[in-house]
């Protein structure tokens, strides 16, 4: 993900193993995939940035909270072309109504 995506994000306190969650740590929020083996919760990141590490977390860790699950990424490129698009249309309607009126 890139700074100015957007993420869809399912609200809910209950992570499921193998999915990427948003997790708060210390009140920071992180995007990583959510594995629980026996006591240990491991948030592993799918970023290619070599800054981004696994956190590994002992399960009576009270410092973390997830906060919802990973459901869609949405590029800005792509967001900035849907804009692009909906305010073309909107402008094609406005004209065609002056015009009929």
């Amino acid at each position: 993900r890139e700074d100015g995506d957007l993420v869809l994000i399912r609200k809910t306190n209950i992570p499921e193993n193998g999915k990427i969650v948003v997790a708060l740590i210390n009140d920071e929020a992180t995007l990583k995939e959510y594995r629980q083996v026996d006591n240990c919760v491991y948030l592993i990141p799918h970023s290619t940035n070599p800054i981004h590490k696994p956190i590994i977390l002992d399960e009576s860790d009270g410092n973390v909270m997830v906060q919802g699950i990973f459901m869609a990424h949405f590029q800005e490129v792509f967001l900035i072309n849907i804009f692009v698009t909906i305010h073309s249309m909107i402008t094609l309607i406005t004209t065609t109504e002056k015009r009929h009126s």
